[in-house]
């Protein structure tokens, strides 16, 4: 029996843009294989030897085995950490073995022996005949669409983007609230971005590297989500997402990225569209919330100063 997916779907955004609630959406199908931010290095080994940044030149082609591998990996590996609450059914692995597995992996948690304990996964957990597809959700991927897409134009693409004041104003949150401390951080930013990949962005360069946190952090955004779109070019693999949008009208965005991955938007994405925007829930990871209240508040929490930074820049 052959074990893989129908098709891949890569979900990438800058954190703090709406990512994770995008990929539950996704996982709410049936027949999806979601995987959450598998090629986060420090903490899973799948992708350690693909670099996060990777422009679409031919001095990079060397790295296509390593991601193809990577990519694999990541469909027969599992961790509790790459499951988003709520738990949704899915149609394609077998209830009985799935529990054990899910069970096992907290065991082994619980007492200590792993923190973040995986499972190689195996064909007979499987249900045969089913069909499936696999969504990787990614944060760091932005600036590797365009090399994606270069070497695996198979691969379905979806990036979400959201108005910098909310994504600003929501790292500036997670320093206040939970310590986060690399908000602006040449250490954390230049290598994403350094050396620019686009002409379009040389004007940046002296604020990035002689202005305040806050600017470099937007300069960021501006460079981390233009890049991708000025080299991808509108290639028909890539379907972007407007964060204010998505929450505007959820069902009405969420049926044209279901439809640009080829993935029926049937009746369990709708159910779970309504359920995760019927109530809300506090939390830098919830995924039930007021969309629309939730895409606006920034601009009542936001210092009026960084609001014109902000202005100023776009």
């Amino acid at each position: 029996m052959s074990i893989r997916p129908q098709r891949t779907v890569l979900l990438a955004g800058a954190g703090r843009s709406g990512t994770t609630w995008l990929g539950k959406l996704m996982d709410a199908s049936p027949r999806v294989f979601y995987k959450h931010e598998p090629d986060n290095v420090t903490i899973w080994p799948m992708f350690h030897s693909v670099p996060s940044r990777l422009d679409p030149v031919a001095e990079n082609d060397a790295c296509k085995p390593a991601f193809e591998k990577a990519m694999e990996q990541t469909f027969w590996t599992h961790s509790l950490k790459f499951i988003i609450p709520p738990e949704l059914p899915n149609d394609f692995l077998k209830p009985g073995p799935w529990k054990m597995a899910n069970f096992a992996l907290r065991s082994i948690r619980k007492v200590g022996l792993r923190k973040q304990p995986t499972m190689q996964l195996r064909p007979w957990m499987f249900q045969g005949g089913v069909e499936m597809d696999l969504v990787m959700k990614s944060v760091v991927s932005n600036m590797r669409l365009a090399w994606v897409h270069r070497h695996f134009p198979e691969i379905k693409q979806v990036l979400i983007i959201r108005h910098p004041g909310g994504y600003l104003n929501s790292w500036l949150k997670g320093q206040r609230d939970h310590g986060w401390s690399e908000f602006g951080k040449k250490s954390r930013l230049s290598k994403a971005i350094l050396p620019l990949a686009c002409a379009e962005h040389e004007k940046y360069l002296d604020a990035f590297e002689n202005g305040t946190d806050f600017e470099r952090e937007l300069i960021y955004w501006i460079v981390a989500n233009e890049t991708p779109l000025l080299q991808l070019d509108n290639a028909e693999a890539l379907k972007t997402v407007v964060y204010e949008d998505l929450c505007e009208d959820p069902q009405k965005v969420m049926r044209q990225v279901y439809e640009h991955c080829g993935i029926p938007f049937d009746k369990p994405p709708q159910e779970f569209i309504e359920q995760s925007t019927s109530r809300q829930e506090e939390g830098f990871h919830s995924v039930f919330k007021n969309p629309r209240q939730v895409a606006e508040k920034w601009r009542g929490e936001l210092p009026q100063e960084h609001i014109d930074t902000v202005e100023r820049y776009l």
